[in-house]
């Protein structure tokens, strides 16, 4: 941001918090959708970051897709084959907004992304119905827009900060957030990982709430999310947050060893009945209780000829093939 923006930095962002109720999204009519399920989410999200990334969009590009996305989807029955259609038209319509011209993919590149599975005039379609759904509002504010206005003297605090928004994409506990909020619990929260200040100035319970949610969120990150922040031209963000988590559990960990009162010795006339410890074979690791690992799930590798496919794509089986509703709550919606 140049002098000029600095200058009038407090005044912008005043504005654009009055404006971003405008974008705000009910995940409870996300809900009533009849086909799309909120474990889909995950799958399309890594999609759109594997396409991001290797299309090189501007971070502002995935934030505005994804409130399209979430934003038609509150107000449009979407079927389960048209939802990674949704998906895409989304990255290239916030693309077009946010991105040169040079790096605005194609309708061509848009269909080997998708493996062939629209046809190019599906997209234009979408595109129409997308933006006349939300009456062309497309200049709205995210997460993204509230971090560049940050006076950020650091760039991993930066790279950090985006990591957490980015993740919370994925989690419908921040869907509907207003993205000031997210911004400036990331940002403080991005301050305490990379510098270990803690947000002492933030003493609303709302703001530690949402950063104790996004630390809880961000444990099991998407394996796209964690791949992209390990590289170092972003800061390694991955590795400092997940350092930072193994700090904090070691710190709890001593804290309730310090505080555990020692265990009595038994009374003398108990002391022959005290329970031997179990044996080898009847541990939590041997024990037919254990947790038995999860079978992961089923991805697919589906490249094409010299086009930038990422590389995982879902199976067919959550995007192309239809299921009959569930709900029937969601009749007098509007069809797409």
């Amino acid at each position: 941001m140049g002098d000029m923006g600095l200058e009038y930095r407090d005044e912008i962002f005043e504005n654009l918090k009055h404006k971003e109720h405008e974008s705000a999204v009910d995940a409870d009519m996300i809900d009533l959708q009849p086909e799309i399920e909120w474990y889909m989410r995950p799958y399309l999200l890594d999609f759109l970051i594997d396409a991001h990334y290797s299309l090189r969009l501007s971070p502002e590009t995935l934030h505005r897709a994804v409130n399209l996305i979430d934003s038609y989807c509150s107000q449009r029955v979407v079927f389960k084959k048209h939802y990674q259609l949704v998906g895409c038209t989304a990255l290239w319509t916030a693309s077009k907004f946010e991105d040169k011209k040079s790096r605005t993919p194609s309708i061509k590149e848009l269909r080997s992304l998708c493996c062939g599975a629209y046809e190019e005039d599906m997209f234009v379609q979408m595109e129409s119905h997308i933006l006349s759904t939300l009456n062309w509002q497309v200049a709205l504010p995210t997460a993204e827009t509230f971090l560049s206005l940050c006076d950020c003297q650091q760039q991993p605090v930066l790279d950090v900060a985006r990591y957490l928004c980015e993740n919370a994409l994925f989690h419908r506990v921040f869907v509907g957030l207003g993205p000031s909020l997210l911004a400036t619990c990331a940002y403080s929260l991005a301050n305490y990982v990379v510098n270990r200040v803690p947000p002492a100035a933030l003493s609303s319970a709302q703001h530690l709430h949402i950063m104790n949610l996004m630390i809880q969120h961000v444990q099991t990150p998407s394996r796209s999310l964690a791949k992209k922040y390990s590289k170092s031209s972003l800061s390694q963000a991955t590795h400092l947050v997940h350092s930072f988590i193994q700090h904090r559990q070691q710190q709890q960990q001593q804290i309730a060893a310090i505080n555990l009162p020692p265990t009595p010795p038994p009374p003398p006339h108990m002391a022959d009945h005290v329970a031997a410890p179990p044996s080898l074979s009847s541990s939590p690791a041997t024990s037919v209780f254990a947790p038995q690992p999860q079978t992961p799930v089923s991805i697919k590798n589906r490249a094409t000829d010299g086009c930038m496919t990422p590389p995982y794509t879902p199976v067919d089986g959550c995007f192309f093939n239809p299921i009959p509703p569930k709900r029937q709550s969601f009749a007098n919606y509007p069809t797409n």
